[in-house]
């Protein structure tokens, strides 16, 4: 059975992606890259490391789950919050 439509792009071979990035303006290359470095992101990439942090120790948090809690009550200014809405930690 053939699996549905993903809206992946698949490259053919390494030169032919080095081909399209070449021809990627600047002005949206600098754009991503400031836009990877935002809290935003930082949060996204927090979150999914905490599910597999959590889902690899069967809920119990690790000692990287809690530095990623704690980078997380950081970005929140969440430290002086109620507990039920602040990271559990």
């Amino acid at each position: 059975m053939e699996r549905p439509y993903v809206n992946q792009r698949r490259w053919k071979s390494r030169a032919s992606q080095r081909n399209f990035r070449s021809r990627v303006p600047p002005f949206w290359t600098d754009a991503e890259t400031l836009a990877r470095q935002s809290w935003r992101w930082r949060i996204l990439y927090l979150r999914a490391l905490l599910d597999k942090e959590l889902k690899r120790s069967t809920g119990h948090p690790t000692e990287r789950a809690e530095e990623a809690f704690r980078e997380l009550i950081d970005i929140y200014h969440a430290s002086q919050a109620d507990t039920p809405v602040k990271p559990p930690f």
